[in-house]
Order: structure tokens, then sequence, then C-alpha cells
């Protein structure tokens, strides 16, 4: 299990998709989802190789029945799947060496319906708001943990930028 994180256009994904996204999840309805990638297509990539999808993009993607397969192509038009600035596997290490409230902080909040949260990996999705990024680079700054130094300029750049955060694994 890795630690993944990304700098997320938090601003853009709420007026644009999240609402779409959230529907789709409470009604397991592919077709607004489709429709979101056919219309936007050109600034959408494969989240897991970062290529460019192709206006075929049905036979790049594995399961186009699937609400949260679909979503997790559609959200590329907010971050870049090549930076990935997470921690990586040292996330299994933080159990023992993080506080709840700053592990929390490496993660963020659910989106989508408590019933079905956007989750396309099956082993969590988080977002933050600048707002959260805020909150969460003020509680980790207060850590001396060596797992945090790193992920604190990310945080760093994020605020600088105001942009949210995409975590998955």
């Amino acid at each position: 299990m890795e630690h993944k994180a990304f700098e997320f256009d938090w601003q853009f994904f709420k007026t644009d998709f999240l609402a779409i996204l959230h529907n789709a999840l409470a009604s397991n309805d592919v077709v607004p989802l489709h429709s979101y990638i056919e219309e936007n297509v050109r600034f959408l990539v494969d989240p897991y190789e970062g290529e460019p999808l192709n206006l075929d993009w049905r036979t790049q993607i594995e399961n186009v029945h699937d609400v949260h397969t679909l979503g997790d192509f559609a959200i590329t038009r907010f971050y870049d799947p090549n930076k990935d600035y997470g921690i990586g596997s040292a996330w299994l290490d933080c159990g023992d060496c993080l506080t709840h409230s700053s592990q929390a902080a490496l993660l963020g909040q659910t989106v989508g319906p408590s019933f079905n949260p956007f989750d396309p990996g099956k082993m969590g999705s988080y977002f933050q708001s600048p707002d959260e990024v805020s909150q969460s680079f003020e509680l980790l700054s207060k850590s001396d943990n060596p797992l945090t130094i790193e992920y604190l300029s990310f945080l760093r750049s994020c605020l600088a930028r105001k942009s949210g955060l995409y975590v998955t694994f």
C-alpha cells in the first residue's frame, strides 16, 4: 500500500465536476461520467500511466460501467498523475510513529455519498481543499517526524498556489 499525493485544482473540481461525481456515485449512473469524459477527453489522461486519453477512450478504460473507474479517469482533469508527492510505502510505518491527527492530515476527506464514497482503488481516496491543506500544514509542521519533512515542502508549494490535494492508495 503506497500513499500517493497530488497537487489538485480543488476550486475547479468543486465547480466543474464534484456534483457530477457525487450524483453518479449516489445513483450508480455512468451516463453523466461518459458525457463528461467525452466532452473533456482532450484534457484527460490515464491515471495509472499518465498517457493522454484518445478519442476512442472507451478502449483505454477497463471497466466503462463502473462509476469509480470512470471518475478516476475524469478527475485527471484536475491533477497530474505523473507528479506524486506522497510518502509512498512509508505510510505503512505511520501507525507507529505519527499521531492519529497527523495521519489524518496526510489524508483528507472522502467525497461522494457516505454509502458510496469515491474510491477507485478500493484502498482509500481523499481530498483536501486549500483551507484543509493549510490546516494540515500547520499540524504537520509541529511534528519533527522525518516522514513529514519532505511532505511539508509539498504542502508549502500547494499553499503558495492555493491548491488542494488528492490522496490515494
